[in-house]
């Protein structure tokens, strides 16, 4: 048998023992590794998010910016991943402004409840201390209407209080700082991007159209 031959099966018995890596930190390396394309957007895309979606705001962006070189391509999904960020965003801040809506206006509503009550309690002549003796043409003046319940802001108005105060939750917080960290990746995109063409501006790449 040669000594190629040796080593090739050798080769083999090694191979059959290894299993890759093991813990999750080296699999993300081994993943890292094997990278050629989507280093950003594999990890981008949540498990009910649309990866069509995701792929199609990529495609846009690739063929706005039509990137020279596989760092340009690199850069351009880095920022395809940023907007997507930015769309999730926006979803999780409406979900945040229809519940905080929600909530105030049960609030409103139970608030205006106890008012009126109290003021039907004071319209029929019933105070606290029940020891207390009323006037009889008081509790017999029958003749004005019994009061109406305070009124509720308009949903226009509700809206803007709500809106108003979002950054003083602390999930409105949470998304404001999102959205802070995600247009300061769109300037460095844009900067790097820049920067990338300065330097190398005789690279003239084949203009891109769309059918």
């Amino acid at each position: 048998m040669s000594i190629s031959k040796n080593h090739s099966d050798q080769a083999r018995r090694n191979g059959a023992l290894s299993r890759g890596p093991i813990t999750p930190e080296g699999k993300q390396r081994s993943a890292m590794n094997a990278f050629k394309h989507g280093i950003f957007s594999k990890s981008a895309v949540l498990s009910w998010e649309s990866q069509e979606d995701f792929d199609q705001l990529l495609h846009l962006l690739t063929e706005h910016y039509n990137p020279r070189t596989g760092a340009e391509a690199l850069l351009i999904e880095r920022e395809a991943v940023n907007l997507w960020r930015l769309t999730r965003l926006q979803r999780a801040e409406g979900a945040l402004i229809e519940d905080l809506y929600r909530r105030e206006r049960k609030r409103l509503i139970g608030h205006r409840g106890m008012v009126h009550n109290y003021e039907l309690d004071i319209y029929e002549g019933i105070e606290a201390n029940e020891d207390e003796e009323f006037d009889d043409d008081a509790t017999e003046e029958k003749g004005a209407p019994p009061p109406e319940p305070p009124s509720l802001p308009t949903h226009q108005e509700l809206l803007a209080s709500v809106i108003e105060n979002l950054a003083d939750t602390q999930r409105g917080n949470y998304i404001r700082r999102e959205r802070e960290s995600i247009e300061r990746g769109h300037r460095r995109f844009l900067g790097m991007l820049q920067t990338m063409r300065e330097m190398n501006p005789g690279f003239v790449p084949e203009t891109s159209t769309t059918q």
